[in-house]
């Protein structure tokens, strides 16, 4: 494997980001060049855009001027309202991938890693990576991982974090009319009034299909339907919960930096965007 990574035509990164979610993009910006990010789905800020997550962890309290100048596009805008942070989900992706935009050469979406190997002491990291366009290898000083998967690593199965829980969610609408009352208990208020999030508690083993049948099931019997609100449509990832990783056998230069631990879209990102200050001083 070793003398796969030393070929000629290797690409080299001082880091690899793996994952696109809010955390990684906020890494993404702090180094701004010499970095690689992939992400094994197609959307940008999955963990909360794509699962339906408003964040549970508000005020965000950003201490990054790339940070507070995301949340002050997003008030601006109108899709983080500034005193209840009830945010509009569906509008976010956008405004991310405007953000990656002028560096989108640094960034792999659809992109599977295959295995991680540590070379030499001091040498970094092969990773081997799959996509539409085939296997490729590139080598790294050092990888951060945003997500809640760790890779193989030089040999070891990939795992998960371990989670504290995790929630299939659907975002919810209705008909808008000027006496309308605001959601009922249980439901997530959304940034506009006819919008709102459902979550439902599901086991840390349960699968995808079986946790989206699940919600329709107990959608089926929710008072807010009597209410005018229906089902727009189910998440397709989890919004999970890790509990705090005390691994301590990932090798030196693997980070885990975890996004979603960190409560809500603008902390994740903020989290991010300070990696390179308080790691690389």
């Amino acid at each position: 494997m070793e003398e796969e990574c030393n070929r000629p035509d290797d690409e080299i990164y001082g880091t690899l980001i793996l994952g696109a979610t809010m955390a990684g993009l906020g890494i993404a910006e702090s180094l701004e060049e010499d970095f690689l990010l992939v992400e094994r789905l197609a959307v940008p800020g999955y963990e909360f855009v794509s699962a339906f997550e408003p964040g549970w962890d508000w005020p965000a309290s950003a201490k990054s001027a790339k940070a507070k100048n995301l949340e002050e596009e997003l008030v601006r805008r109108g899709i983080l309202d500034e005193t209840s942070f009830a945010l509009h989900i569906p509008a976010l992706a956008p405004v991310l991938c405007n953000l990656i935009y002028p560096r989108r050469g640094n960034f792999l979406f659809w992109t599977e890693v295959v295995r991680v190997e540590r070379l030499g002491q001091g040498e970094g990291f092969c990773v081997t990576l799959s996509n539409a366009s085939g296997i490729a290898r590139v080598k790294a000083a050092n990888i951060v991982n945003t997500n809640t998967r760790i890779p193989e690593i030089s040999g070891r199965h990939t795992c998960n974090i371990p989670l504290a829980a995790k929630y299939i969610n659907a975002m919810l609408c209705r008909n808008v009319s000027d006496d309308m009352p605001p959601p009922p208990l249980g439901l997530v208020p959304g940034k506009h009034r006819n919008e709102a999030v459902l979550r439902l508690p599901v086991d840390v083993s349960e699968s995808l299909s079986s946790a989206r049948e699940r919600i329709m099931d107990f959608w089926a019997i929710h008072p807010a339907r009597a209410a005018g609100w229906r089902i727009a449509s189910i998440a397709t990832v989890f919004s999970e919960r890790p509990v705090v990783d005390t691994s301590s056998d990932i090798p030196e230069g693997f980070t885990n930096l975890t996004s979603i631990t960190f409560g809500n879209p603008i902390s994740a990102y903020d989290a991010g965007a300070l990696y390179k200050v308080e790691t690389r001083k």
